[in-house]
């Protein structure tokens, strides 16, 4: 069996899709497509509807003006190289043809066929793509809070959390600012990570500060 991978499966749902749009567009005006969320899956979607059909009417909404990505954070909390690295506005999205609107996305009415802006406008759609990425339910971590997460950074959203982290002297299993000369020791637990890259990722950054702080350190 072929596992079905998200790149992959962004394009068959692009490529099913399109189809679709081209049909509603020869029967009448272009269709208004809105795609709400600019992050991987929303962004490679409504470019790839563009890329396909030029005549389709694509609005993305997304809340933030520009977008941390979480692959190759590890680099940054790693000190290999700076958040702006890994930072990217909409720019490009925009230049393809594809109306960017930066505010958050209050309320779906499918009724209608509207999204409700946090600024009290609303934008109306034909067809609607909705994929906002995942975020933090934060009643449902007992102890843990917005405000705690200040002072005990996550990082698991990529971003200011992820330039907070490195202050704190600690990043998935290491410690980046301990004595590894007095027997601290690293241990990346398996269970942990659901992404399989990630372990190699953790080992080529604490590999990197070993190398760059602590040249004598057995490994």
């Amino acid at each position: 069996m072929t596992m079905l991978t998200r790149r992959k499966f962004i394009i068959s749902s692009a490529a099913t899709a399109a189809p679709l749009f081209g049909r509603a567009f020869a029967a009448a005006a272009a269709p208004k497509i809105v795609v709400i969320g600019g992050g991987f899956g929303g962004v490679s979607l409504a470019r790839y509807l563009r890329r396909h059909d030029p005549r389709l009417s694509i609005t993305l909404i997304e809340r933030d003006a520009q977008y941390a990505t979480c692959p190759s954070s590890n680099g940054v909390l790693g000190g290999l190289y700076p958040l702006s690295q890994i930072s990217f506005t909409y720019a490009r999205v925009k230049a393809s043809g594809i109306v960017v609107i930066n505010e958050e996305a209050l309320s779906i009415d499918p009724a209608a066929k509207t999204v409700a802006l946090a600024s009290a406008q609303t934008v109306k759609f034909d067809y609607l793509i909705v994929s906002p990425g995942i975020d933090f339910m934060w009643s449902s971590i007992q102890g843990y809070s917005e405000q705690a997460a200040e002072i005990m950074p996550h990082a698991w959203k990529a971003g200011p959390q992820t330039s907070l982290l490195p202050a704190t002297g600690v990043h998935a299993g290491w410690w980046v600012g301990g004595d590894w000369r007095a027997g601290n020791a690293v241990s990346m637990p398996t269970w942990a990570l659901r992404a399989r890259i990630a372990h190699r990722l953790l080992s080529h950054g604490a590999q990197a500060e070993i190398e760059d702080h602590h040249p004598r350190c057995e490994r």
